[in-house]
């Protein structure tokens, strides 16, 4: 198998900084404090304080574009109800998803 040295990169997850030296074919890999994996971001300290976050700010950005939707007095509370919970369900199924 041959090792794309450009995209490899180290991780470590522990209580304390810690920095390793990992050297395949004479070249060093470099070591980083997080990164994504299959949505998620994961850290050094392996809290997931950065991903809850993002996933928060994810939420507000998508509420913010059916605001005048979801809070309109012009469409009936019953619609609206419905819909807040056709796209919440919608989006812990993806959640469920992904993390299983």
């Amino acid at each position: 198998m041959k090792i794309n040295m450009k995209k490899t990169e180290v991780l470590i997850c522990s209580k304390e900084a810690e920095t390793v030296n990992i050297i395949v074919n004479n070249v060093p890999i470099k070591q980083v404090k997080s990164f994504k994996y299959l949505g998620s971001t994961i850290t050094e300290n392996a809290k997931s304080t950065m991903d809850i976050k993002q996933r928060i700010a994810q939420a507000k950005a998508a509420f913010a574009k059916k605001k005048t939707l979801l809070c309109s007095n012009n469409i009936d509370i019953n619609f609206r109800k419905q819909l807040i919970k056709t796209k919440t369900l919608g989006v812990w199924h993806c959640m469920v998803q992904k993390r299983g």
